[in-house]
Order: C-alpha cells, then sequence, then structure tokens
C-alpha cells in the first residue's frame, strides 16, 4: 500500500511541476479581428465555424499570434520542443475528413521542402489536465503532409491539407500538427488561436509533450484557447436553397464531379465585393475571378475544368472578409 501511495504522490508532483514549466512561456506578439459569427445555423463543412460543431472559432472577433519566451511560437515550433498541438471537436454523429485549413500569423523559411505532418484523431484518448486525465487525441484516423512553401501567412488566408482517404469518425475528433521536424531545419511557423477564455473551459485544444498529451489551457497554467484548425469534413449540409447562411453566403456547384465545366451558384444576403477562388488539393491557388462589388441577389459563375487533372478540389466565396470553402471532383 505504502509503496502504490508513493506512486501516487511522485506522479502528482511530476504532473505539477510539468504545469509550472511552461506557465508564463506564452506571450501575445500580433493581434487582428476576425469577423464576427452568424447567429443562425450555419451551411458549412468546415469545423470551428459551424453551429454543427463546438467549439466556434473566436466568438469575440479577436485572433491572436502567441510567441514563446526563448524563441518560437507556442502554437508551432520552440524552444522547448511542445510542438505538437491539436484542436478538438464536439460532434454526436458520424462525419468523413477530408482535409484540414489552417490560419498561420508568421512563419521563417530556410527550407521550403520541410514537411509539417498533419494527424487527425478520435478523441477517445486521454490527455492530462489539471485534475487529472481528460478525453484527449486517441485513436490515430490518418495522416498527411504539407511544405513549409505551402504555408500561407497573408491574412486571412488559409492553409489547406488534404488527406489521402476520406476519414470516417462517429463522435468527438480532433487534428492535430506536427511541427517537429521544422526547428532541426531552421523553419519556424505559429499558428493563431482566439482569445484567452474563448473556449469556455471545453479544454479541447491539446499540446503533445514527450509522447504525452496535455490540455493546453493546463500545460501553460491558463491559456483557454481554441487553436485555427479547421477540419473539413464530409456531411449534408445546406445548400442555394435553404434559409440560413454562412456569414451571409449561400453556394453549390453542379455537376458534381464534374468534367468540361462546372456552375458555381452562389447568394449574397448582403452587398459585397466577391473573389470566388479554386484550390488544388494541396490548397494550391490554381485560379482566381474577381466579381468585383455585387449586390444582394443569386449569381453563377461558368468554369472550365477541362484543363485540370482528375482528382479532388475547392472553391471558396470571399466575400464579408471571410470564406465558404466547398469541396468538388474533376473527372
Amino acid at each position: 500500500m505504502k509503496k502504490w501511495l508513493s506512486v501516487v504522490v511522485i506522479l502528482a508532483v511530476a504532473s505539477a511541476v510539468f504545469a509550472q514549466q511552461f506557465a508564463g512561456k506564452a506571450e501575445v506578439v500580433k493581434k487582428m479581428q476576425f469577423p464576427a459569427h452568424s447567429n443562425s445555423k450555419t451551411p458549412t463543412d468546415t469545423c470551428g465555424f459551424s453551429d454543427y460543431f463546438v467549439p466556434k472559432f473566436a466568438p469575440s472577433q479577436q485572433v491572436f499570434l502567441y510567441s514563446y519566451t526563448g524563441g518560437g511560437y507556442v502554437f508551432g515550433n520552440n524552444k522547448d520542443h511542445l510542438d505538437v498541438c491539436a484542436q478538438g471537436y464536439m460532434y454526436n454523429g458520424s462525419v468523413g475528413i477530408e482535409a484540414c485549413a489552417f490560419l498561420f500569423g508568421a512563419k521563417y523559411q530556410n527550407n521550403a521542402n520541410t514537411p509539417i505532418t498533419i494527424k487527425a484523431y478520435k478523441l477517445d484518448g486521454q490527455a492530462q489536465n489539471q485534475n487529472g486525465p481528460t478525453t484527449g487525441p486517441g485513436t490515430l484516423l490518418g495522416q498527411t503532409t504539407i511544405t513549409m512553401s505551402q504555408v500561407d501567412t497573408t491574412w486571412p488566408n488559409l492553409t489547406i491539407a488534404t488527406f489521402p482517404t476520406v476519414l470516417g469518425v462517429y463522435g468527438d475528433f480532433c487534428v492535430a500538427a506536427d511541427f517537429s521536424q521544422l526547428s532541426p531545419a531552421g523553419d519556424t511557423v505559429g499558428l493563431v488561436c482566439d482569445k484567452n477564455g474563448d473556449a469556455n473551459q471545453l479544454d479541447y485544444a491539446f499540446h503533445q509533450y514527450q509522447g504525452t498529451w496535455y490540455v493546453t489551457d493546463y500545460a501553460f497554467g491558463g491559456l483557454d484557447v481554441d487553436v485555427a484548425i479547421f477540419p473539413i469534413v464530409d456531411r449534408n449540409y445546406v445548400g442555394m436553397n435553404d434559409q440560413n447562411s454562412f456569414y451571409g453566403i449561400r453556394s453549390n456547384s453542379y455537376p458534381n464531379p464534374a468534367k468540361d465545366n462546372m456552375t458555381i451558384e452562389y447568394a449574397l444576403d448582403n452587398s459585397t465585393h466577391v473573389t470566388v477562388e479554386i484550390f488544388d488539393a494541396n490548397g494550391k491557388l490554381i485560379r482566381e475571378y474577381k466579381q468585383g462589388k455585387q449586390d444582394a441577389g443569386k449569381y453563377s459563375l461558368n468554369v472550365n475544368v477541362s484543363n485540370l487533372q482528375s482528382g479532388k478540389y475547392y472553391f471558396s466565396i470571399k466575400a464579408n472578409g471571410t470564406r465558404l470553402m466547398k469541396s468538388f471532383v474533376v473527372e
């Protein structure tokens, strides 16, 4: 019995030391404004921006980039090698994770080909928290990679990583970014997060340290935020004819899959400047259609896809300072 109690005491002390080790090492170096969320349900398959998934990103409309004392970033690679971070989402049902979008706030590129590994997990594991183990990343669902050259820090552009196959999952899940190969190559990147307190103590932001997952809020002695990691999932969501909109935008495309030509439809709730963009599966911008300022109403754009290789692509309607992004397939 005494031996068992000794083990418990040792673990408790080690856990307390860990919490103290990184407390106070997060410092805000950049602050940005993010568009307000719609009050209605949003017809989007991008987690972080939909009422169908919890949490919603930046409800306060404030977004921050945190540096790390001694070098690097809290949500990136840093001096103490907390180089893996993840953001989880709550969902009561089945989804297929197709890709993930990221909002980077900074990078220093020494080697354009340095890989960043992106992994999706089912939240059926454990992470250390203030009062002991809690829900954390568990079963690995799949992974992909992006390179430093793909990281886009132009505000508010998204960087997209596409998984080789759709990753099916039921219930809560997360996506993690592993930056551990950056420091040896002389590279540095940092993801942004929302305001401290925006996460409402959900504790679904995580850091991995020496193979163990920790709740970010606990690891840094109080950093209750959501990370700008937005899984793009396949689910049934509303389109052009539904009443609700995403930041004042509704959209659809047909045919899907497309072979020669595709029509992108979109509807605007308010007058705004509009740009339609086409991305490949790796998140590279390959087409841009500047539509100028358009009044509220319905519009359509014919896109010739005959010269695109077969595979998955994304189109986005950029308006009102944000994007509604959806996938399509070219046969």
